[in-house]
């Protein structure tokens, strides 16, 4: 049971634990407090006591007190050599300090010890010969160490706990006796770290970490480790760890050790796992820089998430995906190819998309040749001008007019960013900007998202401008 008061708690294996005259008890024992908090002292005492009157200083349990706790979280109490005046109700109590006041905690409950013999009891009480003979050996309350009992008959031990017989004709007048012999002590067997819930283990929940064993004398307290060395937590028998929105830095092997007054036993190691959906899903192209008409272009698709994910690629304003898999490959680019890409990473958590990638396919001309802009645009009224406009940094001066601008014999002075105004009689309206860049013998034109690209009319190249 756990006793709480003002934060502070006394935690108690049994409350009520039974023992034999003349034999052992072990009061498990835990304690916890603020951790702003230092321990200053720490007694037994009789329930009916004063507050301050220590046990571990009464005379009549000189030699037979034992304390195997100590002043941080374990306060277990062991009483040897038990006698009737032992049986009795026993608090446990501590005193902290603070910066600004002194703070009392104490255990609410008490232990109650009972103490009892051994008796044996004949069935039927009455004897004859040729009846069957039931002995059994009583005690007044259940045994808190589970001890065995072993029958004697003459001074001659008989390992039953039930002893039984047939009495014969003329059968001689027997002893018999009981008596215990307490359960082997040892340290902690079956020493296990559960994971709670069962299942994957996913960034943002709760997790449950419980230790476990089987132990005689009873476990005092456990502690909990992560396998880097890590000190984790200290553990009453009765606690769990919680864990809460786990995050990916929780991964990694944690296990726990319990501790009786015999030994400490460690747990096998327990993995956790910390599995997410995916995260900073992003596109790269290679080659990095201009991608001109006619090479190899490589798109990669990369996220981070566990388990590890599928990735679709998919093209904007196309009906389904492109196709599967880490990189999309496109071979000897053309104009064509120019446009939004984009792709989705998915696992059994989730799914996310990655930012647009735009892919701008320059188209690549030779110097001395010739180019038509063309410029369209969808209107009511019909359109009935239209004027074609070059900016060289903060001018812009009109270059034309007409649905198609046609550049002859380019050179480096046609470089510039070029745009169209279409107008009715009702408004006008410019077309985004196209970038022609003409550099040395090769000579390149960028078309802006917006535009397309679209075929080659040797010895000019047609560009499609719409608005």
């Amino acid at each position: 049971s756990v006793i709480t008061y003002n934060f502070f708690f006394v935690t108690f294996n049994d409350t009520a634990p039974c023992a034999l005259k003349g034999s052992s008890v072990v009061f498990g024992c835990t304690y916890d407090y603020p951790s702003d908090q230092n321990i200053t002292n720490t007694f037994w005492k009789f329930q009916t006591q004063k507050d301050y009157n220590n046990l571990f200083e009464a005379q009549q349990y000189g030699g037979r007190v034992e304390y195997l706790g100590n002043r941080k979280h374990n306060c277990t109490l062991r009483i040897n050599n038990l006698n009737s005046s032992d049986a009795n109700s026993y608090l446990f109590r501590f005193t902290t300090v603070n910066n600004y006041d002194v703070l009392n905690a104490w255990s609410s409950k008490s232990v109650s010890l009972t103490l009892t013999g051994l008796k044996a009891e004949v069935n039927p009480a009455t004897v004859r010969e040729g009846e069957n003979v039931t002995l059994k050996c009583k005690t007044t309350c259940t045994l808190s160490n589970h001890p065995t009992i072993v029958w004697f008959r003459d001074g001659q031990s008989v390992s039953k706990t039930e002893l039984w017989f047939y009495t014969e004709k003329y059968v001689q007048h027997h002893i018999n006796t009981c008596n215990l012999t307490p359960s082997p002590i040892d340290a902690p067997k079956n020493v296990t770290l559960s994971v709670s819930p069962s299942g994957d283990v996913v960034k943002g929940s709760t997790v449950t970490l419980t230790c476990s064993c089987s132990a005689n004398p009873p476990v005092l307290g456990y502690n909990l480790y992560k396998e880097s060395g890590q000190s984790l937590a200290t553990l009453t028998p009765l606690q769990s760890h919680i864990i809460r929105s786990i995050k990916l830095t929780d991964s990694g092997g944690y296990y726990c050790q319990a501790q009786n007054e015999v030994s400490v036993v460690k747990s096998n190691v327990t993995s956790l796992n910390v599995q997410y959906p995916p995260e900073d899903t992003s596109v790269s192209v290679s080659p990095s820089g201009p991608v001109v008409e006619g090479i190899f272009v490589n798109l990669t698709c990369s996220s981070h998430a566990n388990p590890a994910v599928n990735y679709t690629w998919y093209r904007v304003n196309g009906s389904n995906p492109i196709q599967s898999g880490t990189q999309l490959i496109l071979e000897k680019v053309s104009p064509a190819n120019s446009g939004m890409y984009y792709c989705e990473a998915q696992n059994k958590h989730g799914a996310l998309n990655s930012s647009l990638l735009f892919l701008d396919v320059l188209c690549q001309i030779s110097k001395g040749s010739s180019v038509n802009l063309t410029c369209s645009s969808h209107a009511n009224p019909a359109v009935e001008n239209y004027t074609w406009f070059k900016k060289d940094g903060a001018d812009t001066s009109q270059t034309g007019s007409g649905e198609v601008l046609r550049l002859t014999s380019l050179t480096s002075s046609d470089s510039g960013l070029y745009f169209c105004e279409a107008r009715n009689r009702e408004a006008a309206h410019n077309s985004t900007v196209l970038s022609l860049t003409i550099q040395g013998a090769n000579h390149e034109m960028s078309c802006s998202p917006d535009s397309i690209c679209s075929k080659w009319e040797f010895p000019s190249l047609e560009c499609i401008f719409l608005m």
